[in-house]
C-alpha cells in the first residue's frame, strides 16, 4: 500500500493465534507493559486485514467490534472495525498506532460481526465490504437511549376474519413450531388469492406476544407501504418500514432502536435481512421466488433467502418462504426434506373460480393490441371494472433506428442502445408539454432525440414498445378512461405524490399499465381483466432461468384478476402459443412445470444441482481484459481439472461494455461444494493488471 507500514497486510485466512503460538499458549500471562495489537478491517475491496498497535490509553475502550480511526495509505483518519485484539509478539515489525476509537465509543453488535464473517466466507467478499453492508456508514451513536413508543407493552388487536380450512390447517401446523423456539423453515405455497397474508398475521401476533421480533421481507420497495398499512391495521401494533429510499435520519433511528430491542416488527425490502435484530423469532419472506432478493449492485452479492436462513438458525427462529410460484431452489429443498411444505390449494372466495386464461396468437409485426384484448378492455370499461396491462419494458420505445443506413444511437459509456423516454417539461404555459429524450438504462447518460440521422440525415423510426407508449396509445383509443403507469420511473418521479398503487386501489383510475411491478402481491378487488403484451422476448433470453422467471411472472400477474366476487379473464399475446410455459399457465399446473424444469436442470448440471459462480473481469482496455480473462481460464483448468469444476467460457459479456468498462466473463459449475473453500482461496490470491478488476458473483441471477 504505497510503502505504508500500517501492519502486516495479511489474507483473511490467517489467524494471529496460529502465527504466534508462543504468545497465545498462555494468554493470561501477558504483562501489564505488553502492548496490544488490533486486527482491523477497512471498507475496501481487499482480501486483507491489517494490524495496528492499540495505544495504552485505549486498551479498555477498544475491543472486538469497536469502530476506530487509523492512518491508512494517504488517509490520515480512516474508519475501520476491530476484528480481534491480541498481545504484540516481541518479534513483530514496527506497527502504526490506532488514532482513537470513535467518540463516543461505538461497537458493532457481536451478532452482526459474525454475520459479516459469514457473508465474507459464503460469497467470497472482502471482510471490509461485508462489514460495510451490515453496519452502514450513515450510522452514528444515538445521543441517548430513545424514549420510543416501541418500548411500551404491545397489545395486539383481535381478528375478525374467519380462516378457511386451508388457512386454519397451515396455522395449526406452524404455530407449534413457532412456540418451540427452535429453528424451522417452512414453504407456504398458496395459489393466488388463497389468503397467505391472513396466515402471516396470526403468526406475527403470537411471535410478538412471546416477546420476539418479526421480519417481514418483500421483494420491492413499492410493496412495503401497502403491507405496512395492512399489518398495522390488522394487529394495531407499531410497524417499522425499512428500505433504501428512506431518509438517513429515519434509518439511523430505526436501526438503533432495533439493536436495543425497542422495535418488534419490520416490513422491509432486501436489505432489511441485515438489520441488528436482538430476539428474532419469526421471518416471513413473501414472494420468495423474486429475483430482487438477490443483491447485484454491490459486494457482498448475497441472496436474502440464504441470509435469513442463516440468521434464523442463530436466533432459533421460524422461517416461512411464501409464494404462489416457488423458486426451483426452495421447491427442491422441500423434495429433500430440508424444508416443510404447506399448501393453500383453494382461493379464499370459493364462489369465484380461478381466472380464465386465453392465449392470443399474434402475428409478427402486428398491431400492439390484439382485437380481442381491445374488445375486452372496452367491455370492462363499460361495466366500471378495472384492468391491468403488463409489458415488461419501461420507457416509450426500445430504440431508435435510421430507415436509410440502420444507425442506432447508443450510449458512449455502455455501448447499448439508448431507450426513448417521454419527458415532461413544465414551462411558463399552464399546460405541460411532452418532450422525447434518449436514456441509458445502465448509467445516467441522457440525450435529446435528434430530428434526423446524424450519419446520413435519414429519417428516424421508433422501434419497440415500452410502458409510456402503451399509455399513449390507450389514451388515444379510450380518451374517457383514466390510465396509470406503474414502473421504476413513475415511482422515482412521484415520491411526494399519492402512489399509483393507492390511486388504483381507491378506484380513481380504470387501467394500470406497468412492468413486472404490477404482478406483485397487490390486491385489487375490482380488477377483472389482465392483459400481457409482448411476452416472447422473455421466453428466449440467454439465461438458464428464463423459463422459470417467465412462468413466475405470468402466474403471478394472472393472479391479479378476479380476486373477489367478479370472475377474471387473462389474455396473453404471443407468437409462440405452444410454448411449454404458456401450456402450463393455461392448465394452471405450475408444479408440473417445476418438476419438468428440475429434470432439465439436473441433466445440464445447473442449480440447484450445482453451485454456479460467475467471474466478471472489467477494465478500460478491451484487449487487456480479454487477455486477463483467457489467462484466468487457463489457471482454473490447470488448478481445478474436471470433474472438480466445469468451466463455461470465457467470452465477452452480453453487455460487453458498461459505464465505460469492457467486460468479459466465465461461469463455473461446482458439482460439489467441498472444494469451495480452496476455490475461494485460489481466487483471493489472484493478481491482475492494475486496471483490471474481478467481480465474484456466487449464485448469479444476472448473466448479462
Amino acid at each position: 500500500m504505497g510503502g505504508v507500514r500500517e501492519a502486516e497486510g495479511r489474507t483473511g485466512r490467517q489467524d494471529p493465534w496460529a502465527i504466534y503460538p508462543e504468545i497465545f499458549a498462555a494468554p493470561n500471562a501477558m504483562s501489564s507493559e505488553q502492548k496490544l495489537v488490533a486486527e482491523v478491517a477497512f471498507p475496501l475491496p481487499l482480501y486483507k486485514t491489517f494490524h495496528y498497535l492499540v495505544p495504552p490509553r485505549w486498551k479498555t475502550a477498544i475491543e472486538r467490534g469497536s469502530r476506530i480511526l487509523a492512518p491508512f495509505g494517504h488517509r490520515k483518519h480512516f474508519l475501520g472495525i476491530v476484528l480481534k485484539t491480541f498481545p504484540q509478539p516481541s518479534s513483530s515489525l514496527p506497527l502504526k498506532e490506532i488514532i482513537a476509537p470513535l467518540d463516543p465509543p461505538l461497537s458493532v453488535p457481536k451478532g452482526l460481526l459474525d454475520l459479516a464473517s459469514w457473508l465474507s466466507e459464503t460469497y467470497c467478499s472482502p471482510m471490509g465490504e461485508s462489514l460495510r453492508a451490515v453496519f452502514p456508514s450513515f450510522l452514528k451513536a444515538p445521543s441517548s437511549s430513545p424514549a420510543s413508543p416501541y418500548s411500551s407493552p404491545l397489545n395486539a388487536g383481535t381478528f375478525t376474519k374467519q380462516l378457511t380450512p386451508d388457512q386454519q390447517k397451515a396455522v395449526d401446523y406452524l404455530l407449534p413450531k413457532l412456540k418451540t423456539h427452535h429453528f424451522e423453515s417452512a414453504a407456504l405455497y398458496g395459489v393466488p388469492a388463497s389468503g397467505k397474508t391472513e396466515v402471516y398475521l396470526r403468526l406475527i401476533r403470537v411471535a410478538i406476544e412471546q416477546g420476539g421480533q418479526v421480519l417481514f421481507l418483500l421483494p420491492e420497495i413499492s410493496l412495503t407501504q401497502p403491507f405496512w398499512e395492512e399489518i398495522s391495521q390488522a394487529l394495531h401494533l407499531p410497524v417499522t418500514v425499512w428500505h433504501s429510499s428512506l431518509p438517513l435520519s429515519v434509518k439511523r433511528q430505526a436501526w438503533w432502536e432495533l439493536a436495543q430491542g425497542h422495535r418488534s416488527i419490520v416490513v422491509g425490502a432486501r436489505s432489511a435481512c441485515l438489520l441488528p435484530f436482538q430476539n428474532l423469532r419469526l421471518v416471513i419472506m413473501d414472494e420468495e421466488q423474486d429475483e430482487s432478493y438477490k443483491e447485484g449492485g454491490r459486494s457482498p452479492f448475497y441472496h436474502a433467502r440464504n441470509v435469513i436462513l442463516h440468521r434464523a438458525q442463530k436466533h432459533k427462529a421460524l422461517v416461512i418462504l411464501g409464494s404462489a410460484t416457488p423458486s426451483l431452489e426452495s421447491y427442491y429443498e422441500t423434495t429433500q426434506g430440508k424444508t416443510s411444505l404447506i399448501s393453500l390449494e383453494n382461493r379464499v372466495s370459493l364462489e369465484t373460480p380461478p381466472p380464465q386464461i386465453d392465449i392470443l396468437s399474434t402475428p409478427f409485426r402486428s398491431t400492439l393490441f390484439h382485437q380481442e384484448l381491445l374488445n375486452q378492455i372496452r367491455s370492462c370499461l363499460q361495466k366500471k371494472e378495472q384492468i391491468i396491462l403488463l409489458i415488461n419494458r419501461r420507457g416509450h420505445s426500445n430504440y431508435v433506428l435510421c430507415q436509410r443506413c440502420g444507425w442506432v444511437p447508443c450510449c458512449t459509456s455502455c455501448g447499448t442502445a439508448l431507450v426513448l423516454h417521454e419527458r415532461f417539461q413544465k414551462k411558463k404555459q399552464p399546460k405541460e408539454q411532452t418532450a422525447l429524450q434518449l436514456q441509458c438504462h445502465h448509467c445516467v447518460q441522457k440525450k435529446s432525440l435528434p430530428s434526423h440521422c446524424v450519419k446520413c440525415s435519414g429519417t428516424l423510426r421508433l422501434a419497440g414498445t415500452g410502458t409510456q407508449k402503451v399509455v399513449q396509445q390507450l389514451s388515444a383509443l379510450f380518451p374517457e378512461s383514466k390510465i396509470l403507469r406503474l414502473d421504476r420511473d413513475s415511482f422515482r418521479h412521484k415520491q411526494n405524490q399519492e402512489s399509483p398503487y393507492q390511486v388504483f386501489k381507491d378506484q380513481k383510475a380504470d387501467i394500470l399499465v406497468g412492468t413486472k411491478l404490477v404482478s406483485k402481491g397487490f390486491h385489487f378487488p375490482e380488477v377483472t381483466l389482465v392483459g400481457v403484451l409482448q411476452i416472447d422476448p422473455l421466453l428466449f433470453l440467454p439465461d438458464f432461468r428464463a423459463a422459470e422467471k417467465t412462468a413466475q411472472l405470468l402466474f403471478q400477474v394472472a393472479g391479479r384478476a378476479g380476486r373477489a366476487e367478479k370472475p377474471g379473464l387473462v389474455l396473453i399475446q404471443t407468437q409462440h402459443p405452444q410454448h411449454p410455459v404458456l401450456e402450463a399457465l393455461k392448465q394452471g399446473e405450475y408444479h408440473r412445470f417445476l418438476k419438468e424444469e428440475l429434470q432439465f436442470r439436473k441433466e445440464l448440471g445447473y442449480p440447484p444441482y450445482s453451485l454456479l459462480i460467475r467471474l466478471i473481469l472489467t477494465g478500460r482496455k478491451d484487449e487487456v481484459v480479454e487477455k486477463e480473462t483467457l489467462n484466468l481460464a487457463e489457471k482454473l483448468k490447470k488448478n481445478f481439472p474436471s470433474p472438480y469444476l466445469e468451466l463455461i467460457g470465457p467470452a465477452p459479456a452480453v453487455y460487453a461494455k458498461l459505464r465505460g468498462k469492457h467486460r468479459h466473463h466465465l461461469l463455473i459449475k461446482l458439482p460439489e461444494e467441498k472444494i469451495l473453500s480452496s476455490f475461494f482461496d485460489f481466487l483471493k490470491d489472484l493478481r491482475f493488471s492494475p486496471s483490471t478488476r474481478l467481480k465474484i458473483d456466487v449464485d448469479p441471477y444476472d448473466l448479462f
